[in-house]
């Protein structure tokens, strides 16, 4: 090759540097996420449970469809007799308790949860005249119980108002606690503005839960106190300078620890029957 086609080729090798290479035209592309394949096939049909499952329809069922945010799962009933339901509320950690929902005939009108300890269905008859006061009642089988429980079961209690022939006003809610369930109705009704009203039985708090307790002010709070135990009457009488001025108490004699105990004093229902009444905000 002879010297002349040497240069020639080495200027047009700089001519074309000088300038830039054309853009090729764009093309689409597609992506997806780099997501290994599923370890495990489940053969199951939405219809069939798998192995190992416990407890009844309607909870802790993997084949369900989550929840929405901050929504509980309104209590599932069990068995029907007459004036009441045998229900299972769902709570947030997947455990369930059972309790009895006792509703009045018509209208929709304010509800009151009870926490005691449920020794048999026989004790729907008890609560029938709360039911013909005109009032929702669900009464919890409390064996265990702490604020979470509290807050888990007002979630259920309250979606009892959802649809168009709901009978709860879920603006109008009382709370009635054993000594079992006390501290925990207390501090939970001082964190839940759903509570209107509260009654407890023989409340005797921690010193962290009635520092708590100042939340509950311009609420209402009944104490229902044995006045022949001393320590049960100071511990009253702190959570009445805590409350403030709409907390009182109902001195009685005896143990009264659970609220099954509340029916073998007929004179003391018709007191907290009417005190709810005049607390619980009207329609």
């Amino acid at each position: 090759m002879s010297k002349s086609l040497i240069w020639l080729a080495l200027l047009v090798g700089v001519g074309c540097s000088a300038f830039d290479i054309p853009t090729p035209p764009p093309t689409r592309a597609f992506t997806a996420p780099t997501l290994p394949p599923t370890v495990a096939f489940s053969p199951f049909l939405a219809t069939e449970l798998p192995s190992g499952y416990q407890d009844g329809i309607g909870s802790n069922d993997p084949t369900v469809a989550a929840l929405p945010n901050n929504l509980a799962i309104p209590p599932l009933v069990l068995a029907s007799q007459d004036g009441y339901q045998v229900v299972q509320l769902t709570l947030s950690n997947g455990t369930t308790v059972q309790g009895l929902l006792i509703t009045p005939s018509v209208g929709r009108v304010a509800g009151l949860v009870v926490f005691t300890a449920l020794t048999d269905e026989n004790t729907a008859s008890q609560w029938a005249h709360w039911r013909d006061q005109g009032v929702v009642v669900l009464v919890v089988n409390a064996v265990t119980f702490d604020v979470v429980t509290f807050t888990d079961v007002m979630d259920s209690f309250s979606d009892l108002a959802l649809g168009d022939t709901a009978q709860l006003d879920p603006s109008r809610l009382g709370v009635l606690a054993d000594a079992n369930s006390a501290e925990s109705a207390l501090v939970g009704c001082a964190q839940d503005l759903r509570c209107d009203a509260l009654v407890v039985f023989q409340p005797n708090p921690t010193a962290t839960a009635l520092a708590s307790l100042v939340s509950l002010r311009g609420r209402s709070l009944l104490l229902v106190v044995d006045q022949t135990q001393p320590t049960l009457v100071t511990t009253a009488n702190g959570i009445l300078a805590s409350v403030g001025d709409n907390a009182s108490v109902q001195w009685v004699e005896g143990n009264l620890s659970t609220a099954d105990q509340l029916h073998s004093n007929p004179q003391l229902v018709q007191v907290i029957v009417q005190w709810l009444q005049e607390h619980i905000p009207q329609s």
